[in-house]
């Protein structure tokens, strides 16, 4: 194997490599709600009421070269089948709403205060066209780099 050849399978192991932790990032990130919903062993659907929505500051951390994004807090509360009132609350990346719009959750029923906001549950779904065109941003590259270096 002479030194070009070693080169291009380098870089063709690095894009490999690279595209196999990036989709599996990716794959967490789309199905992480999806998995929690599935836990529920016998899911409600139900509307409930935002209490309050807080808007959190990201931070500046330049030492480490991290930018923490700004983020929401939703609090939104919800009755069970028993009549109790419920309340919970997730970090969102935009706003969805202000106290009293209603938001579409599911809940178990055997573990009422377990819930997750359809909004969370769409999030991964509407992810995955991204996903195609970061795939393809990082595959088609390293294709045309190891044609080329390969003449």
């Amino acid at each position: 194997m002479n030194d070009h050849q070693l080169g291009l399978a380098i870089i063709v192991s690095i894009g490999v490599l690279m595209l196999i932790l990036f989709i599996g990032i990716i794959i967490f990130i789309c199905t992480y709600h999806t998995k929690i919903y599935k836990r529920f062993k016998k899911p409600v659907k139900v509307m409930g009421i935002i209490d309050k929505t807080e808007y959190v500051r990201g931070s500046d951390d330049y030492s480490g070269g991290y930018e923490v994004p700004d983020y929401y807090i939703v609090t939104y509360s919800y009755t069970d089948n028993w009549g109790q009132r419920r309340t919970a609350s997730f970090q969102w990346q935009r706003n969805i709403g202000k106290a009293g719009d209603k938001i579409a959750l599911h809940y178990d029923s055997q573990n009422p205060q377990d819930s997750i906001a359809d909004c969370q549950l769409k999030y991964g779904k509407n992810l995955w066209w991204k996903v195609l065109i970061a795939l393809a941003v990082i595959l088609v590259p390293s294709i045309f780099i190891a044609f080329y270096l390969e003449k």
